[in-house]
C-alpha cells in the first residue's frame, strides 16, 4: 500500500443551502485555528493563542453593496488538510475562494517564534 498524499484526503463537496444547519469546515498549522464561515469569503473562530476572536466572522463578501450571503445562493465547500475551496455564483459571477493557514505562521508579519528568518526566507 502506497504512503498517502494530500490528495487522498480531499473531503467530498458539501454545498450548504441558505440556513442549512452546517458546521463549516477548520483548519490548523498547529499554530492558530479557523473555521470558514458561511459566506463565501469570511473566516470565524480566529484563534492564535493567546488571542481569540471567539465567534466573530471577519472578512465577509459584499457584490453590489449587499452581503453574498443576503443573495441566499448555495456554497460549495471543500476541505483538504491544507486548505478549504468555497465557490458560489452570484448575479452570474462564478466566485472562487482558498482559505489556508501557512505552516508554522500565526498570520502576523514577521519571524514566528523559533524562526528568525520571517516570512520571505
Amino acid at each position: 500500500m502506497p504512503v498517502p498524499i494530500v490528495d487522498d484526503f480531499v473531503s467530498a463537496t458539501v454545498v450548504d443551502r441558505f440556513d442549512d444547519m452546517l458546521n463549516p469546515f477548520g483548519l490548523t498549522n498547529h499554530v492558530a485555528v479557523a473555521q470558514v464561515g458561511h459566506d463565501v469569503l469570511a473566516i470565524s473562530s480566529l484563534n492564535v493563542p493567546p488571542v481569540s476572536q471567539g465567534e466573530c466572522v471577519t472578512g465577509r463578501l459584499y457584490v453590489g453593496g449587499r452581503l453574498a450571503e443576503s443573495f441566499g445562493q448555495p456554497v460549495e465547500h471543500t476541505w483538504r488538510p491544507d486548505r478549504v475551496t468555497r465557490a458560489t455564483v452570484i448575479e452570474n459571477w462564478r466566485i472562487e475562494t482558498v482559505t489556508v493557514l501557512p505552516p508554522r505562521r500565526s498570520g502576523r508579519g514577521g519571524a514566528h517564534r523559533g524562526d528568525q528568518r520571517g516570512w520571505g526566507a
